[in-house]
């Protein structure tokens, strides 16, 4: 798998790209505001072509509150998320293009 046009590919797409030391996997990410499932998206693609995609995205506003416990101040956040997986493979960097649309539309596809 030719990892430097993966990770031109994905730079063009705006994602944030990241290589490992040893150059033998990608690792990126993007936030999503404007899809069906909003959030971060993260993707990894190694040097055999496989590739896979974690969405997380957050089903509701978080909510906050407060607490003081032994003098101390506690600031409390909690969050409901749903956390989409796609596996898949690539056979050439040329196809990452058209996999990156059928992901979202499977992502679109998985969270209704």
């Amino acid at each position: 798998m030719d990892l430097a046009a993966v990770e031109e590919a994905l730079r063009t797409a705006g994602w944030e790209v990241l290589r490992s030391a040893d150059g033998n996997e990608i690792a990126a990410r993007r936030d999503q505001p404007e899809e069906a499932a909003a959030g971060v998206w993260s993707l990894t693609v190694d040097h055999s072509g496989r590739l896979r995609l974690t969405v997380t995205a957050p089903l509701q506003p978080p909510r906050y509150s407060g607490a003081e416990r032994a003098g101390r101040v506690y600031r409390v956040r909690c969050e409901q998320q749903q956390v989409v997986t796609v596996q898949a493979a690539l056979a050439q960097a040329e196809e990452l293009p058209a996999v990156l649309h059928e992901l979202r539309a499977l992502v679109r596809e998985a969270t209704g």
